[in-house]
């Protein structure tokens, strides 16, 4: 039978072998959870009814009741001053358990929003699963920033997750996909250009061509 962290590397590309083969890179903490068991979907969706979880992230937690994969880099300034390594990257899905309602201020958009990734290492904000009310099964997921402003991140769970494989959950690499007009930040620049440059770039020409 394969380890939960073998099925985890199957679902996402082998994420995790790729980051520890990264020059001064390390996993801090990697935390696969076992499958959920139908009955907490049951109760999720029972307790939020009509609201329904979409069939992409059933299926996630069908195999994983949330996931953690948090890595770092010994050779930054920060790193050697601290002695310990410097956090660069975070992909997290939180369990089906804290998968709880987050509140929209904006009266202007009637729905829900559930607390998708509150990972203390985020740097932009909180990513949320977002129900229109017109769409009870079909969520989007949304950047919700400390100030409550609002970034579309993808269409769907999926997406998103394939997305932030692909920047290796960089801290802020949320912020590459959030045009208006504003410079991405130098550090998240920094570690984009370091570990995954060709993301970098067609980041960078989707921010130009807004």
């Amino acid at each position: 039978a394969k380890t939960r962290r073998e099925l985890f590397e199957r679902a996402t590309l082998h994420v995790v072998s790729h980051i520890e083969s990264l020059s001064n890179a390390s996993v801090q903490r990697l935390d696969v959870g076992a499958p959920a068991s139908p009955e907490g979907v049951a109760t999720w969706e029972k307790h939020n009814s009509p609201l329904r979880l979409p069939d992409d992230l059933k299926s996630f937690y069908a195999s994983f009741d949330g996931v953690e994969l948090r890595w770092g880099v010994t050779g930054s300034r920060q790193a050697r001053e601290t002695g310990k390594a410097q956090t660069v990257g975070c992909i997290r899905v939180n369990p089906i358990g804290s998968l709880t309602r987050v509140d929209d201020p904006d009266p202007r958009r009637p729905g829900a929003c559930f607390a998708l990734d509150t990972s203390p290492a985020a740097t932009l904000g909180i990513v949320v699963l977002r129900y229109a009310a017109s769409q009870p099964s079909e969520p989007e997921v949304w950047l919700r920033s400390p100030s409550h402003r609002w970034q579309r991140l993808a269409d769907c769970f999926t997406r998103y997750l394939r997305l932030c494989v692909m920047h290796l959950g960089i801290l802020g690499w949320q912020a590459a996909l959030c045009g208006c007009g504003e410079p991405l930040p130098r550090d998240v620049r920094c570690w984009m250009s370091l570990f995954c440059p060709e993301r970098l770039l067609l980041d960078e020409e989707a921010r130009a061509a807004e």
